[in-house]
């Protein structure tokens, strides 16, 4: 009797592991044991697999490594990488926009800084802007600060993705509002900064 009982309960056990889900996020060691409800183009919904009354849960596609299913199947979601290689800004090179705070200075507002950034690269360099680091070959990383009531100075600084190497970093240039730049000194001082320096030092993405 104890020997059935036994068996009993060894194949109760099996078929809860088999009948089980296992998430591997790629930020966390123990991995989510679900039952999954629905992946769809950027999310994942499951259930904790032993309380399968209770809530749904919803996790971003980016988060996760791999899916074991309860069938067997294996589903990884680990992007192959597709980064130029190159550590030079070419024509339709993919760029990702950051903006760093400059210690015991008067800082730009962050907001103000990226969108003169994305409008001044968008006029001048034949780069493509994107919107997540994940899809970018470099990230330009702006700093901007108040010198005078007016006046601004900006510095940029480029870095390759692939390698994490800082492949360029600008002088600061300052800039001083005018009718010419909408009455913007970040405006001019950007600008100064892409045509005298970023551009000299990548010559393919002039336009």
């Amino acid at each position: 009797m104890n020997k059935t009982l036994f068996f009993v309960f060894f194949l109760f056990g099996l078929l809860n592991i088999y009948s089980q889900d296992t998430i591997y996020l790629k930020s966390e060691k123990e991995p989510i044991i679900s039952k999954i409800i629905e992946i769809n183009s950027s999310e994942i919904k499951y259930k904790k697999f032993n309380y399968q009354d209770g809530a749904l849960f919803i996790i971003n596609k980016d988060e996760v490594d791999k899916i074991n299913f309860k069938n067997g199947d294996t589903q990884t979601f680990t992007k192959k990488n597709t980064r130029q290689e190159s550590k030079s800004l070419i024509e339709n090179s993919k760029i990702y926009l950051q903006y760093l705070t400059t210690k015991k200075k008067k800082n730009v507002k962050k907001i103000d800084a990226l969108n003169i950034l994305r409008r001044e690269i968008n006029n001048l360099a034949s780069c493509k802007i994107v919107n997540s680091i994940e899809d970018a070959d470099f990230a330009i990383e702006i700093q901007a600060t108040k010198y005078m009531i007016t006046k601004r100075r900006v510095k940029l600084k480029v870095i390759h993705l692939l390698t994490k190497e800082n492949v360029f970093e600008s002088e600061w240039e300052k800039g001083a509002p005018s009718e010419f730049n909408g009455f913007s000194g970040t405006r001019q001082a950007t600008g100064r900064v892409i045509k005298r320096q970023l551009l000299y030092a990548f010559p393919e993405i002039v336009k």
